[in-house]
């Protein structure tokens, strides 16, 4: 990886497993660094970014999404 990625950063953002992210989710993490990989993932295209969902009244939306499994013995929610 280049000098510029931050191995913590990384591997925090691998356990997603390429699940949409958002930067509130690393608020944990050093900023400076967590920065500097997320510039340098986006410039590599390895991560894309999108700007956050806006209402017509310029409110922000809230989304949610539910991970479940379907086995022989019924359905499982696999989030919270």
């Amino acid at each position: 990886p280049s000098n510029k990625i931050d191995m913590e950063t990384l591997k925090t953002i691998q356990s997603w497993g390429g699940l949409p992210i958002a930067r509130r989710y690393f608020n944990h993490l050093p900023k400076k660094p967590f920065e500097r990989t997320l510039k340098e993932l986006i410039k590599q295209g390895v991560l894309k970014q999108y700007p956050p969902l806006v209402e017509v009244s310029r409110a922000q939306i809230g989304w949610k999404e539910h991970s479940i499994y379907l086995g022989p013995e019924g359905t499982e929610v696999l989030t919270a």
